[in-house]
């Protein structure tokens, strides 16, 4: 009786210590998953409801500005990885083959990865500030290059965020594909040293098959973070994108919609397409590690 009361007060206390944490999660993660499915079908602002049914769905599905902030997601996110993982690639290589100084190497590559993309944003618009007065401009002009409009001109905004956010992020990529390459066999690299592969086909037939996995973790990794792109563009273009809605990603739609025009279903219902784009996209990465498993 007394083993069996011990054991009741042993499992009480346990449940003591998980159920602050379960009510966190389903307070602020289960709810308003839930919440969010149920006022993707009501036209409502937050205070009146009206029964909508798909309406705001389809209404998403016809809207322009919905596509275009898609089209804007898509591109800053390819732009962004287009650059990232050839360069991480080449630096961890890089850092993975010094001699000296490696972990000076990888704290300076990881440090803005620990900034606020808040400072990170405030210092890039006096980097690419559209007259001369902006260093980037600065050293085209001395260079004898035409200044660009970068954030203030549709035709650069992206590939000024684009850089932002890989300057921002780099550190991680590297890291990551860092821990690939210690992966890597030695005896492999030897094998290939002694049939008369030279430094780059050794890269060429043994690095990049081995890193192989962790690349196509970053791909997929990279673009579900692309689709939750908010902090960067917010501060450089504000809630309307701009300049001329070429910053307009869905994250910022959904807020626009969601806190400036108050239609609150609307804003659920794409915050739900964005969760099935996220979906699809994990679902693709974890095919692709089946079958490289399989390989």
């Amino acid at each position: 009786m007394g083993k069996r009361g011990r054991i009741r007060l042993e499992d009480l206390a346990g449940w003591g210590f998980i159920l602050p944490l379960m009510a966190g999660l389903l307070m602020f993660r289960l709810y308003p998953l839930v919440e969010s499915l149920r006022l993707s079908f009501f036209h409502t602002n937050g205070v009146v409801e009206t029964w909508a049914g798909w309406d705001n769905y389809r209404y998403l599905l016809l809207d322009d500005d919905f596509w275009e902030a898609l089209r804007n997601t898509l591109v800053l996110g390819g732009m962004g990885i287009a650059i990232s993982i050839p360069g991480s690639l080449v630096l961890a290589t890089w850092i993975h083959s010094a001699r000296w100084c490696r972990t000076f190497f990888r704290a300076v590559y990881f440090l803005p990865n620990i900034t606020s993309m808040v400072a990170v944003a405030v210092v890039f618009q006096f980097l690419f500030y559209p007259t001369d007065q902006g260093l980037i401009n600065y050293v085209l002009t001395g260079l004898g290059l035409p200044a660009q409009g970068w954030f203030a001109d549709p035709d650069t905004s992206k590939l000024a965020v684009a850089l932002m956010g890989v300057w921002h992020g780099i550190g991680y990529s590297i890291l990551i594909v860092l821990a690939g390459l210690q992966s890597v066999p030695g005896e492999l690299y030897e094998a290939a040293s002694i049939d008369g592969a030279g430094p780059f086909r050794q890269w060429w037939h043994v690095t990049l098959p081995g890193v192989r996995p962790i690349l196509v973790f970053l791909l997929i990794t990279g673009m579900i973070s692309a689709m939750r792109r908010f902090n960067d563009v917010w501060m450089i273009g504000g809630e309307a994108g701009n300049p001329g809605g070429s910053l307009s990603t869905l994250m910022l739609y959904i807020y626009r919609v969601g806190f400036h025009s108050f239609e609150l279903g609307k804003a659920s219902a794409a915050a739900y397409l964005l969760f099935v784009v996220v979906f699809l996209l994990t679902l693709a990465h974890f095919r692709l590690i089946r079958f490289q498993r399989r390989e």
